[in-house]
């Protein structure tokens, strides 16, 4: 029997892709988040890092990378850092929809800032030419540094350093994905002065989908300024705010239906929001 989830599934571009037998696999399945989907990221919460909560939400939803079906754990935790939040970008609209709103404090006069956003406009085209390994040279130096882009794995093995020392976590996070610095063919035995900041401009520029900036401007003092949008902790504090919720929808809809926790809880968002509006226009009107 064909469920609901699966007729919401979705295909999705990733900005990078993943690789298998040397091809790049750059289109991935998506299924919406279920009513269990929700409860067990709402019991993650706290207990593993923001890393790994996104990789335990990414191996439920993703329902296909290519030609790889079923998706594992480790397979979304290979992604790049990229592909991960642009994955996450699209569960979120599917539970949530497309607006995003973002409440900001301005850095300069400290007023705060309503701020909604839309996620198509956050999320980057396909990359052109994608590698696992890329080659380029290191912006202050005229070393070639081969690498590869950061993934979820990585950012799970950095997490508790993170939380103590993030200077060295990002040391360790460079270090692991870097393969070799060349002077033309030749291996340098001494790496060059900052050789961490310069390659992770370099990463940055080869995944830009992995930080998302936000550009605004104070209306009250007119102060332009930055900030970076964590899209997994944003969509994991809009989970755990529903979580009355999510357990009054099963009560009512157990109540009045007659349906089993399993049978509500296997349901979407978007679905259990169908016959919570029909209880609710039909409540009414016995009302009157």
């Amino acid at each position: 029997m064909t469920s609901y989830r699966d007729i919401a599934a979705v295909e999705v571009n990733l900005p990078n892709g993943l690789w298998l037998d040397d091809q790049c696999q750059q289109v991935a399945g998506l299924n919406p988040l279920s009513g269990y989907d929700e409860a067990h990221l709402l019991a993650l919460q706290g207990r593993v890092s923001p890393a790994r909560w996104t990789s335990e939400l990414l191996a439920r939803c993703v329902t296909h990378i290519g030609t790889l079906q079923p998706v594992s754990l480790e397979a979304v935790q290979s992604l790049s850092v990229g592909d991960r939040e642009a994955l996450l970008l699209h569960v979120r609209r599917l539970a949530f929809g497309e607006a995003l709103s973002c409440i900001l404090d301005c850095p300069a006069c400290g007023k705060k800032l309503n701020i909604d956003v839309q996620i198509s406009q956050l999320l980057l085209p396909q990359t052109q030419n994608p590698a696992y390994w890329y080659r380029a040279r290191l912006p202050q130096s005229n070393a070639q540094a081969t690498f590869r882009l950061p993934t979820g794995a990585d950012q799970e093995a950095i997490a508790d350093l993170a939380a103590q020392d993030p200077s060295a976590a990002v040391d360790m996070l460079m270090n692991a994905c870097l393969h070799s610095l060349t002077d033309g063919d030749m291996p340098l035995e001494i790496w060059p002065e900052d050789v961490v900041g310069d390659l992770a401009k370099l990463i940055a520029e080869h995944d830009p989908q992995a930080e998302l900036i936000l550009n605004t401007a104070c209306p009250e003092c007119g102060h332009r300024f930055d900030v970076l949008l964590d899209v997994g902790t944003y969509f994991a504090e809009e989970i755990n705010h529903r979580l009355p919720y999510l357990y009054r929808e099963v009560h009512l809809m157990a109540w009045h239906y007659h349906w089993s926790e399993a049978e509500i809880l296997s349901m979407t968002r978007s679905h259990r929001k169908i016959y919570l509006d029909l209880l609710d226009e039909t409540l009414r009107e016995a009302t009157l």
